[in-house]
């Protein structure tokens, strides 16, 4: 059987190209389906999204604005330019047996559907704050400062000519002063291979240091110093200064990005009710 739409043919190679692209997503996020089920929906969904498209396409060329033949011309260099020049281009028409003139048309219709979409989303409504606010409490998920520690540590790097007993050993005696009240951000001062700010790390979320210096921080208390340990870096003496929950970042720092994303949506939903609109009057039919 073939698809018409509002009486045009539809190629039949356009569904299987559209079933093509969908399927790699398709087939991971619906890896759960039975397989004959999922397939009849992915053929189903093909189909749909062509007859989408070819209706979008017939009303950007009923709506009749002017076209600069510049702007044209333009984009042809372009179609051209990735066919290798004017040689690889010519042997890309005859390849596929088309014209230059049937190109030039699906330039046009393209820059067209563009305009019909710019046009479409240009009546979408700006959203109000009481929308902004809502967006925000109802992801409110979305806008939280992830849990952080603030962490400082005396560290001695191993190098290939280096003796990691012999800096063990050093850090075991510096953590012996450190158990005698010594402070903390002098010893690493004097001591630490990264003395800089007393060893100070500053604030960092999970994930942004390696894992086992993590693992002996998140075992320790505010104000507590580790024992020495390894990691792929070399040998530490860690303290955990400080830890802050988790915290909602405040809207009004997030306000843009709210209405950024209300208005991608409403621009889209204004493209899905138009094509649904069209849909609703158009003539589509198997024959």
């Amino acid at each position: 059987m073939t698809l018409y739409v509002n009486g045009q043919i539809v190629d039949a190679q356009k569904i299987e190209e559209e079933i093509a692209r969908l399927r790699p997503e398709y087939e991971r996020v619906f890896a759960d389906m039975e397989q004959d089920a999922r397939e009849a929906q992915l053929v189903n969904w093909a189909r749909e999204n062509v007859i989408e498209g070819v209706l979008m396409r017939q009303e950007a060329l009923r709506q009749n604005s002017p076209i600069d033949p510049q702007e044209i011309d333009e984009a042809m260099k372009g179609v051209i330019e990735r066919q290798g020049g004017r040689v690889g281009f010519d042997r890309f028409l005859a390849d596929h047996k088309l014209a230059e003139q049937q190109i030039r048309s699906d330039i046009e219709a393209q820059i067209r559907g563009h305009r019909l979409i710019e046009k479409i989303e240009s009546q979408a409504k700006e959203p109000t704050d009481k929308q902004i606010r809502k967006f925000y409490e109802d992801n409110q998920s979305r806008f939280m400062m992830p849990p952080m520690m603030r962490a400082a540590h005396i560290v001695k790097h191993t190098k290939p000519d280096s003796d990691p007993e012999q800096l063990k050993s050093e850090l075991l005696d510096v953590l012996g002063k450190l158990r005698q009240g010594e402070d903390f951000s002098k010893l690493a001062q004097v001591y630490s291979d990264c003395p800089d700010r007393g060893g100070d790390l500053g604030w960092f979320s999970a994930g942004q240091m390696v894992a086992a210096f993590e693992e002996v921080l998140m075992k320790l208390r505010p104000g507590e110093i580790s024992d020495v340990f390894e990691t792929e870096f070399g040998f530490h003496i860690a303290k955990l200064i400080e830890n802050r929950p988790s915290v909602a970042i405040a809207l009004e720092q997030v306000r843009a990005f709210i209405s950024e994303e209300l208005q991608r949506q409403f621009r889209q939903k204004a493209v899905e009710q138009f094509i649904d609109e069209l849909k609703s009057k158009a003539v589509i039919e198997d024959r």
